[in-house]
């Protein structure tokens, strides 16, 4: 019984977490049009993920886009 405990004991304090900060986790910065995209996201690394046969961080701007108030 008491070489059960030692041996618990001992895994339990071997087993250590390694954790990268979260700006670690994103890919690394390109000035070569790499295609790559990560952010901070409320404090998460935020990554695309899959494919779908289009772009999967595609970002659409509307300059034409106008919100009209509507009196009541």
């Amino acid at each position: 019984m008491k070489a059960f405990l030692l041996l618990s004991l001992a895994l339990l304090l071997g087993c250590k977490k390694t954790e990268q900060a979260p700006a670690d986790q994103l890919p690394p910065a390109t000035q070569t049009g790499a295609n790559t995209l990560g952010c901070l996201v409320n404090g998460q690394p935020w990554t695309p993920q899959g494919y779908n046969g289009s772009s999967n961080y595609s970002v659409v701007y509307d300059p034409t886009f106008r919100l009209e108030r509507i009196s009541e």
